[in-house]
């Protein structure tokens, strides 16, 4: 029974060992593939590689209450959306969780 509480804080915490630094790199490299695999970065005049390379750019918003078990849902319905779907945004609904600063 002592374990009990210790076993929930390692539950606890695997939803929290997702970071942020993670999840950008990880939502980038969905991001490019999925273009790939539409055929998108074509029409950008892009390889695979220019856009896994791109820098990117501080949009000057901070995340103030990030959710890593929202971030890794949302890296995973990117990839594994349709082209039809991923353009119209539909099913990507875990990625407006991500990030909140209500």
């Amino acid at each position: 029974m002592k374990r009990l509480p210790f076993l929930f804080a390692l539950v606890a915490l695997a939803g929290c060992g997702y970071s942020e630094d993670t999840f950008e790199e990880d939502m980038i490299n969905a991001m490019c593939n999925k273009m790939d695999e539409c055929g998108w970065l074509d029409d950008l005049g892009w390889t695979l590689d220019e856009c896994l390379n791109q820098s990117s750019t501080d949009t000057g918003d901070e995340c103030v209450d990030y959710d890593g078990a929202a971030a890794k849902d949302c890296v995973a319905a990117v990839e594994d959306a349709t082209c039809d779907d991923y353009a119209a945004g539909t099913g990507l609904d875990a990625c407006e969780d991500v990030c909140s600063n209500d």
